[in-house]
């Protein structure tokens, strides 16, 4: 039985009423009484809000963009002449887990009156909207009986009383018991003014340096007096760079009646001028075209005694009025709102006394220090204290010592939950946990080391597996390990058995010994008779090009793949291949099969268009002679490091050349348990004694291994099938290969991680592994949804991750002196980027799409687009933009993820903009967005030349695009998306239509290769393209947010005569008439 809803009376609809209202609608009976009318004044100028409250407002499904949020990055100091004195970039998002945002006050309370009025399955939640009850006073309320009387003098019951009725609350002295807590002056008065961008370019006839986009780079900018006299000018963007908000503060000269009882009321525009009449030009010129002047003198209010009395509590300003020197007011309206949340149905009267005292111990000693450090930011105080002022501000997280207070019945800690970090170690002076409490989801911000310090030492990093103390339990035999389950794990423990190894030496010793040899040499005759695909075909050096173009493909996959992934000893090949190449006949056949693999990897990254469609034939024949020669069944010889090797590159081939990539998985799952029984789940030091070599070797393929694991699982929707608690070996050591060749004994000591090496990357992708492997088994779960509370956790820390391999890709790049150029260089960055940041984007997508449709989840559509957008930007890497157009598997992120998340985003801006009008007016400001789009359309085009032969998704780009243009344009939709379908379907004809004309001109394989490509041999996993024929206009949904968009691109197929380039297009339901079948690999 559903417990019953709480009857919550809440006194004013100010910014903390509203949140408030927000908060509690979804499991109570909220009504909100306000003594003005809907278009009461919250004044028009700019607030701020932190990371603080931020974090919370995305839990509540706060749409920044409608509230015309701006991100803010830090600080700039100016001089009265427009001179840049300093500069503080923050990365807000990054350090406390949120943007900091700025934005018009009337928009923000016009978000939060949506968020606390709409219809529930509007914003996806639970509960009834809340109902405000406009021009209604409440003249007096009875805390312990919770009754609150109304100006006519009825009196309402109601189980919780929330006052937050400002800063000049009548109210308040009922919960303190005195009258005696007043607003006070501080000696300073404040002008606030809003300027119009439009407005300022025609008066200046551009925009000043710390306005305009381009050059203000997202700063809140301060023009200083310099002369002692307090004088400032605060100014930051508000509704997306359209208006700036200007706080210009001064020394009151005189009070005027009243300015002290109102916030906003209306200044002399005189005066401002006046006062800041020595300042340069612009600024002058600004102050004078402004349309509105409100002025303001500064007060605020000495912290309360207590904040709750009987079943009442006292929030926002009328808590804890403060002055806006810190930017902090709204936020801590937003965290009492947010502590509100431990209001449970069905709680008792006692009860509720209980949780409010609880909420009262946790939020007045917080919001009592951020106004006492908000008055000492008057004074003169360093840019550090400052600054760890804002990190005990944007640090908080409410939720988890609300929750603790809840659980523990204790008295809350008066510092936040996730405390600024140590200025030396960089941690966290508190552990941060789950949320525990019921309600809206919770927020937990990252953890701050992992955001801006990169561990000195990798392989230390917490995350990284630690070996067991102990022996290793289990037998190594050659090149396997066993488990006790195994037949030789127990036969050294039965005492008084006979052993050969226990042998005397003398005749009848060595009889035994030369019949047991001479059974062995019988037992591998026999097996030679046996069915195997040893040795390769005589004709294999016919797959391998010219030697220029060989040893131009080698050194290409050297310094790419072999330098974020660690498959092959760089100085053990090369000088094995200039031994092939000086003698082909001595050459071992694993080698001859890693050979055929590195060309294959390197010919789709090699810049000669000509060479490409013979290179890119001898590649996929190269990998299906490798797939056979490796999937012989009864070779014991596969399992050996050269093995693990040639399975490596060949699950990698396959993936950069579309060879069965879609079903990666299933051949890194056989992967991994080949490696495991080889021990590469165990470290080496358990193994007995080992060469430095085999040692990092072992390490090094173990987490390629792992690393190919865990991208096919995310690829497949499937689960990893391995945790971190299954292994133990150490990440490899911060060395190069060439160390490796000169170790003698224990080896050498490994370099600092600050020191770029050939394993630095594999090291800095093993770091995030378990995270990433946690990430992948809660995105592909089959049966249990992950909360959102949880898909919001792992996203941050998940972020942090990303954000902190981009700062360390970029030093080791910054401090590589080797031969690399600069585009093999960036690969690595690319790689990295790609390799991490699509967890984020696969984590959120599901969300994402939905977003349209659920403002709750408007987080995960910006952080799916900023996601997709990195994508997107791999493009511009010349060298990662040739092996995502030939690439399958999880090199088509753009197609499958990242052209949905951008063209949703497009279509939603445009049905929220109806008016002609505003699509024209804002598409200088989409135009970056529209940029992306019609490159993502490009490159689905390309993959086509490049061999790509399923047309959906250059298909989908071309008609997503269509609709886009369609809207900006004030054109109707279906149509044109038909239009792009048949004349996107007719070039893709021609194109396959060329292709299939290339491929019968290419020279067939010799007879002996051919025979290991087709016929019995294992075959290789493909997957059929479904087809298309749902194109019909009474039939598609073009509708991105709906769950069944991507559906319908899976199960269909495609119509015939959108290829017929002679017909006419037609209108109406056409589509469902034509039939055509269009089935292809992958």
């Amino acid at each position: 039985m559903a417990a019953e809803q709480l009857r919550i009376i809440i006194v004013g609809s100010g910014l903390a009423g509203l949140a408030a209202a927000r908060i509690l609608r979804e499991h109570h009976d909220v009504t909100v009484y306000e003594r003005g009318g809907p278009d009461t004044a919250t004044g028009g100028q700019g607030i701020c809000l932190f990371s603080n409250g931020v974090k919370i407002l995305q839990t509540m499904g706060f749409d920044r963009f409608r509230a015309g949020g701006v991100p803010c990055y830090g600080y700039r100091l100016f001089d009265k002449d427009g001179n840049q004195l300093q500069d503080f970039p923050i990365d807000f998002k990054g350090r406390y887990g949120a943007d900091t945002l700025s934005m018009k006050r009337s928009d923000f309370r016009d978000e939060l009156l949506r968020l606390a009025t709409a219809p529930s399955d509007e914003l996806g939640i639970q509960g009834r909207p809340a109902q405000i009850v406009f021009n209604t006073s409440v003249i007096d309320i009875d805390p312990e009986k919770a009754t609150v009387t109304l100006k006519d003098g009825s009196a309402v019951e109601a189980d919780v009383v929330i006052v937050a009725d400002g800063v000049h609350s009548r109210l308040r002295r009922r919960i303190v018991g005195s009258d005696s807590y007043q607003a006070k002056k501080n000696g300073l008065t404040c002008y606030r003014i809003a300027a119009s961008a439009e407005a300022v370019k025609e008066a200046l006839g551009c925009l000043p340096v710390w306005w305009e986009p381009s050059t203000a780079e997202g700063r809140i900018s301060g023009l200083q007096a310099g002369d002692g006299s307090s004088r400032m000018i605060a100014a930051y963007a508000i509704r997306n760079y359209e208006y700036m908000n200007f706080s210009c503060l001064f020394p009151t000269r005189e009070h005027k009646g009243n300015v002290l009882e109102s916030w906003y009321a209306d200044g002399d525009r005189r005066e401002m001028i006046e006062v800041f009449s020595d300042y340069y030009d612009p600024i002058r010129k600004i102050l004078s075209i402004a349309t509105e002047v409100k002025v303001w003198e500064l007060q605020d209010m000495d912290p309360l005694p207590n904040w709750k009395r009987g079943r009442a509590i006292v929030i926002g300003d009328a808590a804890h009025a403060m002055t806006p020197l810190q930017g902090q007011g709204a936020n801590m309206a937003v965290e009492d709102a947010d502590s509100l949340r431990l209001l449970r149905p069905g709680l008792s009267h006692v009860e509720i006394e209980s949780v409010l005292e609880q909420v009262d111990k946790v939020r007045r000693p917080r919001a009592s220090r951020v106004l006492e450090d908000t008055r000492v930011m008057a004074k003169d105080i360093t840019m550090e204290e400052r600054l760890a002022n804002l990190d005990y501000n944007c640090g908080y997280n409410g939720g988890l010592v609300l929750a603790e207070a809840a659980e523990q019945g204790a008295s809350a800690p008066q510092q936040p939950a996730s405390s600024p970090p140590n200025p030396t170690t960089g941690e966290s002076t508190e552990p941060v946990t789950s949320i525990v409490s019921e309600g809206p989801v919770r927020y937990i911000p990252p953890d701050l080391d992992r955001t801006y310090n990169v561990p000195q030492d990798l392989s230390v990093s917490p995350s990284t597996p630690q070996a067991p103390p102990g022996p290793f339990h289990g037998i190594l035999s050659k090149t396997r390990v066993f488990g006790n389950g195994h037949w030789m794990s127990s036969l050294p423990l039965a005492d008084g058995l006979p052993f050969n190894k226990d042998m005397p030496a003398e005749r009848s010793g060595e009889q035994i010994s030369e019949a047991i040899a001479k059974c062995k040499q019988l037992a591998r005759d026999i097996k030679k008779q046996l069915p195997s695909r040893s040795p390769l075909p005589t004709s294999i050096h016919q797959l391998l090009p010219s030697r220029p173009v060989l040893d131009e493909l080698v050194k290409l996959y050297f310094d790419t793949f072999e330098t974020c992934y660690r498959v092959l000893h760089i100085t053990l090949f090369r000088a094995e291949y200039e031994r092939y190449l000086s003698d082909p006949q001595t050459a071992t056949t694993p080698f001859k099969v890693k050979l055929l693999l590195v060309m294959a990897i390197a010919a789709p990254l090699q810049g000669d268009a000509q060479a490409y469609n013979d290179l890119a034939a001898k590649a996929r024949t190269s990998i299906y002679v490798a797939q056979g020669w490796l999937s012989a069944p009864f070779e014991k010889d596969r399992l050996t490091l050269d093995g693990i090797q040639i399975h490596c590159l060949l699950l990698l081939a396959r993936q950069v050349n579309r060879v069965g990539a879609d079903l990666a998985w299933i051949s890194a799952g056989s992967l991994i348990r080949m490696a495991m029984q080889m021990g590469l789940h165990q470290d080496p030091s358990h193994l007995g004694e080992t060469s430095v070599v085999q040692r990092e070797l072992r390490r090094r393929l173990w987490y390629t291994i792992l690393e190919l694991n865990v991208q096919a699982a995310l690829d497949s929707g499937m689960a990893p099938m391995i945790t971190a608690a299954e292994y133990n070996t150490q990440p490899p050591s911060n060395l190069d290969d060439a160390d490796l060749v000169e170790a003698s004994g224990e080896g050498p000591r490994a370099k600092a991680s600050s020191i770029p090496t050939q394993t630095s990357v594999l090291r800095l992708l093993a770091d995030s592994l378990p995270l990433r492997l946690e990430a992948t088994r809660v995105i592909n779960n089959l049966q249990d949804k992950p909360s959102y509370d949880q898909v919001l956790r792992l996203g941050n820390d998940l972020a942090s991750v990303c954000r902190g391999a981009r700062i360390f890709v970029d030093q080791l790049m910054s401090t590589e002196h080797d031969m690399s150029t600069h585009q093999t260089r960036r690969f690595k960055y690319s790689f990295c980027e790609h390799y991490l940041s699509r967890f984020l984007l696969s984590l959120h997508y599901p969300y994402a799409i939905q977003g349209k449709r659920n403002p709750l989840y408007s987080y995960s559509q910006k952080v799916s687009l900023e996601a997709a957008l990195d994508l997107v930007s791999l493009l511009e890497d010349e060298l990662y933009r040739r092996l995502l157009l030939s690439g399958g598997g999880m090199y088509r992120d753009i197609v499958t993820r990242g052209a949905v998340v951008i063209f949703l985003e497009l279509i939603t801006q445009l049905e929220a903009n109806n008016s002609i009008f505003s699509k024209q007016r804002n598409r200088a400001r989409r135009e970056p967005l529209l940029e992306d789009a019609r490159k993502v359309v490009q490159y689905t085009h390309d993959r086509l030349w490049s061999g790509e032969t399923n047309v959906r998704g250059y298909l989908f780009a071309r008609m997503a695009m269509a609709q886009v243009e369609a809207l900006l344009d004030g054109l109707p939709a279906k149509e044109a998306v038909i239009n792009a379908a048949s004349q996107s379907l007719t070039v893709c004809r021609h194109i396959l239509e060329s292709m299939a004309a290339s491929s019968l001109s290419t020279s067939a394989s010799p007879p002996d290769i051919a025979s290991w490509t087709y016929g019995d041999m294992v075959a290789m996993p493909t997957v059929a393209d479904t087809d298309l024929d749902f194109l019909s206009s009474e039939n598609i949904n073009f509708d991105l947010s709906d769950p069944y968009f991507v559906q319908q691109w899976t199960d269909q197929c495609l119509p015939q005569h959108l290829f017929n380039s002679e017909e006419e297009p037609r209108q109406g339901p056409i589509l469902g008439e034509l039939n055509l079948g269009v089935t292809a690999e992958e």
